[in-house]
């Protein structure tokens, strides 16, 4: 069974959950005759998306493609702000204009085909105009503002599922009322928002009511200058957000505007983003980790002409990233709503080249995305595993299986693994964002190999137990190798480290007594160990070097080199020597060594600086022994 354990790492939850700017999947441009703007959108059964602006209804593909295009009403004027889903079909809403009637209040049903099933106008003084429609327990509510008394009201009316008028309701909030939105709160009412013309200045307001038409209450927001709530969504506690833009409260001119306020309209917090430009907010979305999509317009992007301005905001209103897109002229993004995967599409309007017309513009941003890396991904057990999330999304939820077993066993952005058994994992991760899920998973992902120690090939002196006369020279060799390439050598006489960390030691042995000699081979986590015991005895004579058993090349270090090489061999008595250096042609190129030597350990350099990369042999020929060693210089 294969082991491994999760170390849960506590870091700043702002670190954990850090996003970025999602990536553009497409973006799609739609020209028409004459301006057009989406100024909203919503999304289809079939992942594609209806749109509505002016007098134009556009539905479109899951990748932007255009399924159909239709125009309504025979008008002289006509504009359609809204699009509200009705079981199967859809209620479009808006206001007309002809010479007879002037403006009215407009509402018509569509299939999702686009074929007209009916189409109403509503308001008697020529001065009404409706906004927005919610369909809300077998009823249409429909809201706008109409002009009574010398004064436009804010209206609400409430029709039936074939459009016919079966109340109105008007309140004066406090001068002149233009309606920008209307939601469902979680209580079954009806909360209206917009801008209210008052003496010197503009104010966005806020009236909720019930489905019978009763004021419940009216709040005011605003300051001295030009205040405008465009949009307005509850939060699941009940709270309600409102996006708009102020002259009252920021920079010099105009600039995005959100506040929140409870279920009754006291403000909890204000908040306006910007500079000496002019940014505007449209419209905005809740997203499944309780932050916000806020989307408008902006020049303060080093540009003076407008771009589309989409930024995403936290539940306090704190800066999560902000993007600008558009041309070298006027863009501007009126809506925005979900898209499949949880991503997202913002709508608007484009004058930038080539057009000289505003075109309906349509940008698909990426939704959930999983993906993540390591800071190893292999290694020796136990094998420690950092683990980062790179995925992008609102993202609420991680799930790692980091074994491949099927078992989800961590679900925190950057879990910390620690393989204690070799083999090859498997990893996955599962994000979600209360919604939708996305998964990455990469085979034999993280590869352990087993810690052996390392292995000693061969040592010299081959005798274990050495007796030797003071004075008298000991060399000791030790060739060892590791599975993971790595060795490292320390030579210690009787238990003391002697600083040498060669694979040869050689030591004088002076004083008569009894010593021990290691030499420890480590590859970094494990020991091996080459021990000798020395016996030095008293004696008058001479001391005399220790002789070598055998006459061999010891070896050619480094190997591979560049462009020189430390070649070590012994000689176990006085002989002549030929040592020479041949390519592959067997041609020689080099000669190392040719006379008499006694007995003992050399060393020679060869210098191949002159010579090109590729594999030489190392010829050792003496009276007794002839050896071959393999080089290799890489340049």
């Amino acid at each position: 069974m294969r082991t491994k354990w999760i170390l849960l790492i506590l870091l700043v939850a702002t670190a954990l959950t850090a996003q970025t700017v999602p990536d553009t999947l497409w973006s799609r441009r739609y020209i028409h005759e004459g301006d057009e703007v989406a100024e909203d959108i919503i999304l289809m059964p079939d992942n594609g998306f209806l749109m509505t602006g002016s007098n134009l209804v556009m539905r479109v593909d899951h990748l932007g493609d255009t399924l159909w295009t239709r125009s309504y009403g025979t008008h002289e004027f006509a504009e359609l702000s809204t699009v509200t889903p009705i079981d199967n079909d859809f209620i479009l809403t808006g206001s007309t204009f002809d010479p007879e009637h002037l403006f009215q209040g407009w509402c018509l049903r569509i299939t999702e085909n686009g074929d007209t099933l009916w189409s109403r106008t509503y308001g008697t003084n020529g001065m009404d105009e409706l906004y927005k429609t919610i369909w809300l327990d077998g009823t249409l509510y429909a809201a706008g503002s109409a002009f009574r008394d010398s004064t436009r009201k804010l209206w609400l009316i409430a029709l039936s599922e074939t459009g016919d008028s079966l109340w109105s309701e008007y309140w004066d909030v406090a001068g002149d009322e233009s309606v920008n939105d209307m939601v469902v709160t979680p209580d079954n009412a009806l909360l209206i928002c917009g801008a209210v013309d008052m003496d010197d200045n503009q104010n966005g307001f806020a009236l909720k009511c019930s489905t019978q038409g009763d004021s419940l209450w009216t709040h005011i927001y605003g300051g001295e200058s030009e205040d405008l709530a465009r949009k307005v969504v509850c939060t699941p506690e009940g709270d309600l957000l409102f996006c708009g833009y102020s002259g009252s409260f920021g920079a010099v001119n105009m600039d995005v505007w959100l506040f929140k306020t409870t279920s009754s309209g006291e403000v909890i917090w204000n908040r306006v983003y910007g500079d000496i430009e002019f940014e505007y907010a449209r419209s905005m979305m809740l997203m499944p980790d309780g932050n916000m999509i806020v989307v408008g317009s902006s020049n303060s992007n080093a540009s003076t002409n407008q771009d589309f301005y989409i930024a995403k905001r936290s539940a306090d209103g704190g800066a999560v990233w902000s993007e600008h897109l558009g041309g070298s002229r006027a863009d501007a993004a009126y809506a925005i709503c979900p898209a499949d995967s949880g991503g997202f599409v913002v709508a608007g309007r484009s004058l930038s080249l080539p057009s000289t017309d505003f075109d309906i513009m349509l940008y698909r941003f990426e939704g959930l995305r999983a993906d993540f890396h390591s800071d190893v991904q292999s290694g020796y057990q136990p094998l420690t595993v950092q683990f980062h999330s790179t995925s992008t999304g609102s993202i609420t939820g991680w799930q790692w299986d980091t074994d491949g077993d099927g078992v989800f066993d961590a679900d925190e952005p950057n879990p910390l693994v620690v393989y204690e058994e070799d083999g090859a994992y498997d990893v996955s991760l599962v994000i979600t964002d209360g919604t939708y899920t996305n998964s990455v998973l990469r085979e034999a992902y993280i590869q352990v190999g087993a810690n052996e120690p390392p292995q000693i090939l061969a040592f010299t002196p081959a005798d274990t137990a050495i007796s030797i006369r003071e004075g008298q020279l000991v060399q000791f060799n030790v060739e060892a190798s590791d599975d993971h390439g790595i060795v490292h050598y320390d030579w210690l006489l009787d238990g003391e480290h002697t600083g040498i960390s060669l694979a040869s030691w050689i030591h004088v042995f002076n004083d008569s007594g009894d010593y021990s000699v290691t030499c420890q081979v480590s590859d970094g986590l494990l020991l091996a160990e080459a021990n000798w015991q020395v016996e030095v005895t008293t004696s008058a004579e001479e001391p005399v070097p220790a002789v070598p058993e055998t006459t061999c090349i010891i070896y050619a270090r480094p190997n591979p080199f560049n462009p020189s090489t430390l070649i070590r061999y012994q000689l176990n008595r006085r002989q002549r020597i030929g040592l020479d250096v041949y390519n592959v042609r067997g041609q020689r190129v080099a000669t190392l060594e040719d006379g008499v030597r006694d007995a003992g350990i050399y060393e020679v350099e060869w210098d191949a600086e002159k010579l090109s990369s590729g594999v030489y042999y190392l010829r050792m020929k003496t009276a007794e022994a002839r050896e071959s060693y393999k080089l290799l210089l890489l340049k």
